[in-house]
């Protein structure tokens, strides 16, 4: 996990690229969740996204 800063009550785009090793690849697609939370006020949200596997190592 890392930290980004964000102001209060402001937005921040990210673009977060993910890899995974080609023996780990075992179908075309894999779910995973990003999770962000405040430490400060202990709010969190969890966002499901699936990783789509190149078609070479499928």
């Amino acid at each position: 996990s890392f930290a980004i800063p964000v102001e209060p009550d402001r937005l921040k785009t990210l673009k977060v690229f993910v890899r995974q090793p080609a023996d780990q690849i075992h179908a075309p697609a894999q779910t995973f969740k990003f999770r962000a939370e405040d430490k400060a006020s202990f709010e969190s949200n969890e966002y499901a996204a699936t990783f789509n596997a190149p078609e070479a190592a499928k």
